[in-house]
């Protein structure tokens, strides 16, 4: 004796194979969605950290300075660290008016050279100084005039220092006016008994949603009371929150019309698949077979179809969004095989809501006119 389950797996076997063109064109359509689906969650659930790692190439987008327009605490640089973690890069920075030996001002940063490397990888560089070599300099295209001979003297509390360029900085702001030297040496040639050399800047390129920003911000606040000033860089902040969003907002969008095309597709197809089978649904309910099993019928196909779509389309995903984050970020964005089930649940969501508007049709049809031929 049959069962039923084994009835409904020879029907639903039988209707695949005996409808290969229809049932390639909705597997395919459904194969586009459960690809976009999986590219569209790997992509969401790693681009705000991508975004976030991109933005700080292009500077710090959180600063500290002395509230008393001196120098910060001598520990200033590790208590940041320590209460930002491993999410923010610290760059230290003690800028000085020294005289040069024209007496003319010259605007002379220390800095750490490696760091600046990383928090400003966007500067123009065309050599980084050796931070051993005692006076090599990286100058500021504006500030390369002072320098005759290949060389420039400076004093600062009356002490002399003997500069010479090593590379030049390009960057179309108030950073090409500026002579950088590693900031042990500025502290060793700067600092006297009376006043030792500290950092007075701090720029902190801190990875973070603009909420975390704002929270490291007034951490830092609370954390040096009076004595420094924090704020965020709020172009940069602004400016990484609006793409986030509106690069968000875009995939929301070009998902829902590609899956909005794709239903239509399946319901054109599962629609002209109802039409084609509207006798043999005809027979089944007058043979005493209900609305609900002819229904049970139809759905588990498209289920099928859908889950099957969602394998398929998974791993092409995986693909795709690999490959568009190593042509965009370097770097392969991969799924986790924790979205699998849901692409197939959405995947063969997408199938049954098709085939829901596609039995609209065969409820409004009537078996007896239809056997009649009518």
């Amino acid at each position: 004796m049959i069962t039923r389950r084994r009835m409904l797996r020879i029907l639903l076997t039988r209707s695949l194979r005996l409808r290969v063109g229809r049932t390639f064109i909705a597997l395919l359509a459904l194969v586009i969605a459960a690809t976009l689906l999986t590219t569209m969650l790997a992509l969401y659930a790693q681009l705000q950290s991508r975004l976030e790692h991109e933005f700080r190439s292009y500077g710090a987008n959180i600063v500290v300075t002395s509230a008393q327009r001196s120098f910060l605490p001598a520990d200033a640089t590790t208590r940041t660290q320590q209460l930002l973690g491993d999410r923010a890069l610290v760059l230290p920075s003690a800028m000085l008016i020294a005289t040069s030996d024209v007496g003319q001002p010259v605007a002379i940063v220390g800095t750490d050279l490696r760091s600046a490397r990383r928090v400003n990888s966007w500067w123009s560089v065309t050599n980084w100084p050796d931070a051993a070599d005692r006076g090599a300099a990286l100058v500021g295209t504006r500030a390369l005039p002072l320098f005759k001979d290949g060389a420039l003297t400076v004093t600062y509390a009356g002490r002399k220092l003997t500069i010479h360029p090593v590379g030049t900085l390009e960057t179309g702001g108030p950073e090409e006016t500026r002579i950088y030297l590693p900031l042990e040496q500025v502290q060793q040639w700067a600092a006297t008994p009376q006043q030792p050399v500290t950092a007075n800047i701090l720029e902190i390129s801190y990875t973070g949603s603009e909420e975390q920003v704002e929270s490291a911000v007034a951490a830092l606040n609370a954390a040096f009371g009076g004595a420094a000033e924090v704020h965020p860089v709020r172009k940069i902040v602004e400016a990484e929150a609006s793409v986030i969003r509106k690069t968000r907002r875009l995939m929301f969008a070009s998902a829902a019309l590609i899956i909005i095309t794709v239903v239509l597709c399946v319901l054109s197809t599962l629609t002209t698949s109802v039409l084609e089978r509207r006798r043999d649904f005809a027979l089944m309910k007058a043979l005493g077979a209900s609305q609900r099993a002819v229904n049970a019928i139809f759905s588990s196909e498209a289920a099928l179809l859908g889950v099957l779509a969602g394998a398929i389309g998974f791993p092409a995903g995986c693909a795709v969004s690999a490959a568009i984050g190593r042509a965009d970020f370097h770097s392969a964005f991969v799924p986790s095989l924790i979205m699998l089930p849901v692409v197939l649940l959405l995947t063969a969501a997408i199938a049954l809501l098709a085939a829901e508007l596609s039995l609209a049709q065969l409820r409004r049809l009537q078996p007896a006119s239809i056997l009649k031929g009518e």
